[in-house]
């Protein structure tokens, strides 16, 4: 089991620091080989998976602790049934005139600017893309009142965000980054 681990966490590494998005496969669908650069418009309908994983963890997730963009980015693929092909879908989806994310669809200037949290956004969304959802399907900021559809859920907090699991039983508790996050983000 720890060798599997090694191994896992090398790749992890390899394709977390890497400088381009290399190409993923993931039940069926491809991510091309994808640059995401500085000045990059996500109000755009973007069509490359990638792309707009990396932008829902910049502007849902930006300045969170990496196990909170991490988690951001998995009920993200989750919502998209963890095929990456329906992530563009979800991220704009807009229903009865409420979006999925409220930042695809408040009517603000969505580009991207910061470099640094670019690149993590890309490394990000790689890593959840590759690891597939995570047991959260829904989630929202600790600065808002508790949303009715949050109460009868089980949800913990990371960051500044709170995750629920729409499965679980209500409950509560805030959970602590991950000793490999942490040093992930350290690295960073």
């Amino acid at each position: 089991m720890k060798q599997f681990l090694n191994i896992t966490v090398s790749l992890t590494l390899m394709l977390m620091f890497s400088e381009t998005a290399y190409s993923i496969t993931s039940k069926g669908s491809s991510l091309k080989n994808t640059r995401i650069a500085k000045g990059m418009n996500c109000n755009k309908k973007i069509k490359d998976p990638l792309s707009c994983m990396a932008c829902q963890v910049y502007f849902e997730s930006r300045g969170e602790p990496l196990a909170g963009q991490l988690a951001v980015a998995k009920v993200t693929l989750k919502r998209a049934n963890n095929n990456p092909d329906y992530i563009c879908d979800k991220v704009f989806e807009k229903k009865k005139k409420v979006c999925q994310f409220s930042w695809a669809c408040d009517g603000k200037s969505h580009v991207m600017k910061n470099a640094r949290s670019i690149a993590s956004a890309v490394k990000i969304a790689k890593l959840a893309i590759l690891e597939g959802p995570g047991r959260f399907d829904h989630f929202y900021a600790e600065y808002i009142n508790e949303p009715v559809w949050a109460k009868p859920m089980y949800c913990e907090q990371t960051g500044r965000h709170i995750f629920c699991d729409g499965t679980k039983m209500a409950g509560y508790k805030k959970v602590p980054a991950a000793p490999q996050l942490i040093a992930l983000h350290e690295a960073f």
